[in-house]
């Protein structure tokens, strides 16, 4: 399996930035990485020394931050572990986090809409969408856990 990235241009990382900002205002945000977009429009970063590597035999590289949908910016786990701490904007704090992590919708009545950065006390636990008071949930299966401790 190969995977076709590309690295982006300054104006490229700068547009999504301002997209990262506009959706999350996040503040003082400096990334000194390279930015790689696939062919599915996911976002990788890697070290700027990523230029010295011989890439001819990778596949893959870089820790994906984020996917470029039609209606925004939806940010991986560490993408919202990354960014989430800088974000003022569109962040949901839930007192309970067994549904989310267990990769269920939720229902919400929280007044944001689109798509949020999901987090419980100090832990960013991805990002979601709200739709119509639903908390659509993104989190890969594989990343999800099988069932909740009894409290």
């Amino acid at each position: 399996m190969c995977f076709i990235m590309r690295i982006l241009s300054k104006t490229e990382v700068k547009k999504v930035l301002r997209q990262l900002n506009k959706q999350f205002e996040i503040k003082d945000l400096k990334l000194d990485y390279i930015f790689l977009k696939s062919e599915k429009d996911r976002i990788f970063i890697v070290n700027k020394d990523f230029g010295e590597v011989d890439v001819e035999n990778i596949n893959t590289v870089g820790l994906y931050i984020a996917k470029v949908e039609k209606d925004g910016i939806r940010l991986s786990i560490e993408g919202s572990q990354i960014f989430g701490a800088k974000a003022s904007k569109n962040v949901l704090v839930l007192d309970k986090p067994d549904e989310w992590l267990l990769g269920n919708n939720i229902g919400v009545k929280v007044g944001l809409k689109g798509y949020v950065i999901v987090k419980c006390g100090e832990d960013f636990l991805g990002c979601g969408k709200i739709v119509k008071d639903k908390l659509y949930n993104f989190v890969p299966k594989s990343r999800r856990i099988s069932e909740v401790a009894p409290s």
